[in-house]
């Protein structure tokens, strides 16, 4: 202890205070290492993890799923929609996951019209997700969608290939709007490849040459030919900040469509081949949507979740409640907003625990009441941050009426038994909401937070399966009425 420690009685306590202090809290983070610290001192152990520890085999416990074989890819899976195995796209992917998610669907829809084999990309973690701060935010394409589902509709190639791919660096750079540029020379420099110079301004090879070209507002798939935007021959093309920019997204009709004709009873592609001619091109933007699912490893934690938690054997809701102050409600402090995004921020601003319950009581009598189908349990779905606002929604649902809630809570708790795998420790935020997602999407009702990508992903995914889900909802609607009962009983 450093010498003026021992002429001052009071600063000693304090540096003894402190030593204690931080044994207690590295004690603390060695029972929960996987969990971020913020999430460690929430987790109330209400189940008993040990007994689940060793019940499962170590593929499913560490996550070994999420690493692709690729061996058995080559060796095994024909793809229904042959490419030019000599010609490649490499998307650059942008803002939150399930953007990400649409914009890799984007790359493949653009890679089939321009006869590219897909080089898989680096998908983001979220701006909001700590573990950013201690590894790196770039997750990995098998750890957001199932390389095999993928493979057996067109031919992929493993990200580490670009090296030697495109040695010779990026041929032509594909842009979506004029800042789209400044991310493919980021992401070119980040995978150690050059993009080759022709002009005299040392500027890449451009498409489209317009510089105020923007795809989301200017693309609609039967104006514009994809074909012309991006002519080009070079081996490798770069396609900067996919979204919404192909003219054209999910559509109800062509998923059921293409369901029926081109999918098993489980889910899966069949073997077959595929000629695009004879789809249109929502059908053609449908098959990549289905062939785009959750990773193994996910959905079999998922499957134990269920099991546990008696998800899988009652009829229950689930509800995405997306509207935390420290992500989704701070473009409701932007200035000029009006219309939808008013109306939205005015009800996610003004909801109290009491509206939401009361909208999720209501509700759940209304399913039953219409549709015969009696819901017993809600599984509620919200960012980490909020929390303590669905615990007490929790709290007056149960003590109002008979439906169990389940949380995130729980399923942080079902989690503690993967305490071992790298996998989750390093991707905790990021695989918690793939798999809450998955959860979701299983329900007999669902309802949905407008304006998210998160909830329309889940949609998409619903509408594409062999159930019909007439009661899925607006949750922020049903909450409105309950805001504007509360306002006109004063």
């Amino acid at each position: 202890m450093p010498p003026f420690f021992k002429r001052n009685s009071r600063l000693k306590l304090a540096f003894v205070l402190l030593v204690c202090a931080v044994i207690v809290c590295s004690l603390s983070h060695r029972d929960y290492p996987f969990l971020p610290l913020d999430i460690k001192e929430k987790i109330p152990l209400r189940w008993n993890t040990a007994k689940w520890r060793g019940t499962t085999n170590s593929s499913y416990r560490c996550g070994e799923e999420s690493e692709t074989d690729w061996t058995s890819i080559k060796s095994n899976i024909i793809p229904a929609i042959e490419l030019d195995r000599d010609r490649f796209l490499y998307p650059v992917l942008t803002n939150g996951p399930n953007n990400q998610l649409i914009g890799f669907r984007d790359a493949v829809y653009l890679a089939i019209k321009l006869n590219r084999t897909i080089l898989l990309p680096f998908f983001n973690k979220h701006r909001t997700d700590d573990s950013r701060i201690n590894t790196t935010k770039l997750i990995p394409a098998s750890q957001r969608i199932d390389i095999d589902y993928i493979s057996r509709l067109v031919p992929v190639m493993a990200n580490k290939k670009i090296s030697n791919i495109c040695q010779k660096g990026f041929d032509d750079v594909y842009l979506t709007s004029e800042r789209a540029l400044h991310m493919a020379r980021n992401a070119a420099k980040h995978v150690g490849i050059r993009l080759k110079i022709t002009s005299k301004e040392e500027l890449p090879n451009v498409f489209p040459r317009d510089r105020n070209f923007d795809a989301l507002r200017n693309i609609n798939a039967k104006e514009i030919s994809l074909r012309h935007l991006y002519a080009s021959q070079g081996r490798c093309a770069i396609y900067s900040a996919p979204y919404r920019s192909v003219g054209v997204k999910e559509n109800p009709g062509a998923l059921r469509r293409v369901r029926e004709k081109y999918f098993n009873g489980e889910g899966s592609l069949k073997d077959e081949s595929i000629n695009t001619s004879n789809l249109s091109d929502q059908e053609l933007y449908a098959l990549i949507t289905m062939s785009t699912v959750k990773p193994k490893f996910v959905r079999k934690i998922v499957d134990g979740f269920m099991d546990v938690s008696r998800l899988a054997s009652t009829n229950y809701m689930s509800v995405h409640w997306r509207y935390d102050p420290a992500d989704w409600q701070k473009r409701c402090v932007k200035s000029g907003r009006r219309g939808a995004v008013s109306s939205m921020c005015d009800s996610a601003t003004n909801a109290r625990p009491t509206d939401l319950a009361s909208a999720i009581g209501n509700y759940s009598k209304t399913v039953e009441r219409q549709g015969s189908i009696r819901l017993t349990t809600v599984y509620f779905a919200a960012p980490l941050t909020i929390q303590p606002f669905i615990e007490e929604v929790k709290r007056l649902i149960e003590s109002r009426q008979e439906i169990a809630i389940v949380t995130q809570s729980d399923l942080k708790d079902y989690l503690t038994q993967f305490g071992d795998c790298d996998v989750i420790q390093k991707n905790f935020d990021d695989i918690f909401s793939q798999l809450e997602m998955d959860i979701c999407s299983r329900a007999q009702v669902f309802l949905r937070s407008p304006s998210s990508s998160w909830s329309k992903v889940i949609i998409s995914k619903r509408v594409a399966s062999t159930t019909t889900y007439r009661f899925d909802a607006d949750i922020l609607s049903l909450v409105q009425e309950q805001i504007e009962r509360r306002h006109y009983a004063k």
